[in-house]
């Protein structure tokens, strides 16, 4: 349950802050940031919400409770790498990136 409230809570609000910001310290301007949130939000979502809650799930039934927080760190530093990868990638890479065709 804490996944699923934390995946339409806490979620959305820290991509939006991470693409807007992100994009105003490379001086893209508050327009050029918000066409940057608005172009890699959702497929930044959608995988967000097939990951987290998996890995949560193997966190809190799998892992021991002294590992945890190690188990989390490291499946943080994957998730900060994917979402450099999606914040250099142009809008359609990004779309095509986390699309199963």
């Amino acid at each position: 349950m804490q996944a699923v409230v934390e995946q339409i809570t806490y979620t959305p609000f820290a991509m939006v802050c991470f693409y807007f910001i992100m994009s105003l310290m490379e001086s893209k301007g508050v327009d050029g940031a918000a066409e940057e949130v608005s172009n890699k939000f959702l497929p930044t979502y959608k995988v967000g919400v097939c990951v987290w809650p998996i890995l949560t799930t193997i966190n809190f039934t799998f892992v021991s409770e002294r590992n945890r927080v190690p188990f989390v760190s490291v499946c943080s530093l994957m998730w900060t790498t994917f979402l450099s990868f999606m914040k250099q990638a142009d809008a359609e890479a990004a779309r095509s990136a986390v699309t199963l065709s």
